[in-house]
């Protein structure tokens, strides 16, 4: 009696033990999860890599971690994550330009000096600019894992030709011939976001215009006067639609839009561009302002996979942003989302050389801008200049354009506003 006893005894404290066991893996399973950041057109393959990635590892006290998804954009991550740190992903994708802000803000968890340890492996396998983006003060800040970030043509190889895209001239020429006396919605368009700074920007390039943290010359007549002009033919056209690269890739698609601008990110996928054939790839056209012809210029930028500097689990969202970086799943992710890789490695893989978005870049490649040390207010201040030029806006070109005449004493003072928003840093 008194063994049964005891062997009760025994068995309730086993039950207890193992209940609060079970319990104490219970919250554990709560509250170790990771929150990630990524673009709505990659949820499906990070949640994928990131599930395989949680299924083997552990951190160095033993614990074990699963990845939550959130969307958000690269453009937008880096804004969210320095005004809401503690509420943001722990781990987040980013574009390079929001490097220093980010840094600045305490809001990206350095992992060290480049030509050192961890810091230099990621250093090695990744191609120079990429690095170079990720880096600041010395110290690399974030993990590169795509280096294709620019824009580029799309066009219908049925309606334009291959000299009608080497300018725009060209192309307004070609589509306004195939659309005669056509009006409204029967006629097809050509698609440029003209309104948003980050292709704004080529205009400026174009004609020799630079921008970093402390200088520009966005604002002299030679660079600032003739794009602004660029800006006006642009926004002039008949057929022309400020729509951005993701919502003009249904009519490239079914060919009410048969030209573009954007970069590789709508390429491929199941809404992507590649599924109408007729759509070609091409580097930008060029622009002819007061008798000189110029070549549009691109940015070209990294995109990086950063940690957020504020969060609780530091070791396990670096572990997950260089596993989420690494050679086996850019790899993979050239052919899931035609991602042109950061990594030498995959660049190198016959994946990466039979995509056409890298092939293009490639020939782009002269005609492009680093993303990289832009002023502090260059996001904000170029569309307040430049759409004051847009052609459709009548009360405002009746200051900048009067009975077809540019107003450029008028126009200057825009540049001038604008160079002031830049919000450039002094010089020792």
């Amino acid at each position: 009696m008194k063994k049964s006893k005891i062997l009760i005894a025994v068995l309730l404290a086993t039950v207890m033990v193992l209940s609060v066991v079970a319990m104490t893996a219970c919250k554990q399973e709560k509250a170790i999860e990771l929150l990630v950041w990524a673009p709505s057109n990659a949820q499906t393959f990070y949640k994928e890599w990131a599930e395989k990635w949680a299924a083997d590892y552990k951190d160095s006290q033993g614990r074990q971690f699963r990845v939550k998804l959130g969307i958000m954009s690269e453009g937008e991550a880096g804004t969210n994550v320095m005004n809401a740190p503690e509420d943001s992903a722990d781990v987040f994708c980013f574009a390079d330009d929001q490097v220093s802000k980010l840094v600045t803000a305490g809001a990206l968890a350095a992992i060290g000096n480049p030509t050192e340890g961890a810091a230099k492996a990621i250093a090695d396998r990744n191609v120079e600019s990429s690095v170079e983006a990720a880096t600041y003060d010395g110290k690399l800040y974030a993990y590169p894992m795509q280096a294709d970030n620019c824009y580029f043509l799309y066009y219908n190889s049925e309606v334009l030709s291959e000299e009608d895209i080497k300018s725009w001239e060209g192309i307004f020429a070609a589509v306004n011939e195939v659309n005669g006396s056509a009006t409204g919605t029967d006629r097809v368009k050509v698609q440029w976001d003209y309104g948003t700074a980050w292709y704004q920007a080529s205009l400026f390039f174009a004609f020799g215009g630079e921008a970093n943290e402390t200088s520009t010359n966005f604002d002299t007549p030679e660079v600032g006067i003739k794009a602004l002009k660029a800006a006006y033919y642009l926004s002039s056209q008949q057929d022309i639609t400020m729509m951005s690269p993701d919502d003009a890739k249904a009519g490239l698609i079914d060919g009410t839009i048969v030209a573009g601008v954007a970069g590789s990110w709508i390429y491929s996928g199941d809404t992507g561009v590649s599924k109408n054939t007729k759509i070609k790839l091409a580097p930008l056209p060029s622009i002819t302002v007061d008798g000189e012809t110029k070549t549009m210029k691109s940015f070209l930028g990294s995109k990086l996979i950063g940690v957020n500097g504020q969060g609780k689990y530091l070791e396990a969202s670096h572990a997950l942003a260089n596993y989420l970086t690494g050679e086996e799943v850019q790899t993979a992710k050239v052919t899931a989302l035609s991602a042109g890789p950061s990594n030498k490695n995959s660049a190198n893989s016959d994946a990466a050389k039979a995509l056409p978005t890298l092939e293009v870049i490639s020939k782009q490649q002269a005609n492009t801008v680093a993303q990289i040390n832009l002023p502090e207010g260059f996001w904000d201040a170029l569309p307040t200049c430049v759409n004051a030029m847009n052609a459709t806006d009548a009360t405002v070109i009746g200051t900048y354009v009067k009975d077809g005449q540019f107003q450029i004493a008028e126009m200057q003072k825009l540049l001038d506003a604008l160079k002031v928003g830049f919000k450039l840093k002094a010089t020792a």
